[in-house]
């Protein structure tokens, strides 16, 4: 009868060996199991014996090698190792797949600033023209205000000047002063009727007064500094 592990064939008439025997190596396990010819076992008594068989020796016999049952047990450090290298070479391939989003991200990045730049231009100069406008407004409206009332000095000169005075030159600055060129018969009694204007600070002569040997008349040069916010508020 063939035995179920494929070992040992018995013979009619024959017993089996007894359970755990062996060729005379301690510890092995011949396949051939304690089965009489005329005897009928179960299958799971045949499983159960084999098994038990099985568990409680080192070396299996009845393959065409024998078979190690204690695998021995792998070294801690080389637990260690491994464990150490496996983690580098995730933290690696961490590292460079997070270095390539990285870039990809500068990349983006750098094509979106480029393309803010593009649509930036037409504002900023729109915004620079704004900014010039506002400033020319600004500049207007400064001459505006300090810009000199022609009109109302003319007609303020007219009213002071004597009927014997004749201005031959009028000469107005971009700041404060006035210079008048002309000839009268007293030139110093013309400076006093031109100091009691409103807004007239100062009235001076810058040069010599001449007389004309001809007539009766002198020649004058005379500098007026003005205060023209009181100038204008006198005439309001």
């Amino acid at each position: 009868m063939a035995s179920p592990r494929g070992g040992a064939t018995l013979r009619e008439g024959e017993e089996a060996p007894p359970a755990g025997t062996n060729d005379g190596a301690e510890g092995s396990y011949d396949a051939a199991l304690p089965l009489k010819a005329s005897q009928s076992v179960p299958l799971e008594e045949v499983l159960r014996e084999g098994l038990l068989q099985l568990l409680s020796c080192s070396t299996l016999r009845g393959f065409l090698s024998s078979a190690r049952v204690n695998i021995p047990r792998i070294p801690r450090w080389c637990t260690v190792a491994a464990l150490c290298f496996l983690s580098y070479l995730c933290f690696a391939g961490y590292t460079v797949l997070e270095g390539h989003y990285k870039t990809r991200e500068l990349l983006a990045a750098q094509k979106q600033r480029l393309a803010l730049e593009e649509a930036w231009k037409p504002i900023e100069q729109q915004i620079k023209s704004v900014e010039q406008m506002e400033k020319d407004r600004e500049t207007l409206e400064h001459l505006t205000d300090q810009s000199t009332p022609l009109r109302d000095l003319i007609e303020a000169l007219s009213l002071t000047t004597p009927k014997d005075a004749w201005i031959n030159n009028l000469i107005v600055t971009q700041r404060d002063k006035i210079i008048l060129r002309g000839e009268t018969k007293s030139a110093v009694q013309y400076v006093a009727e031109l100091s009691k204007i409103p807004g007239f600070r100062e009235v001076k002569f810058i040069s010599p007064v001449r007389k004309n040997p001809g007539e009766s008349k002198e020649f004058f040069n005379i500098e007026i500094t003005v205060d023209w916010e009181s100038f204008k508020k006198a005439k309001q």
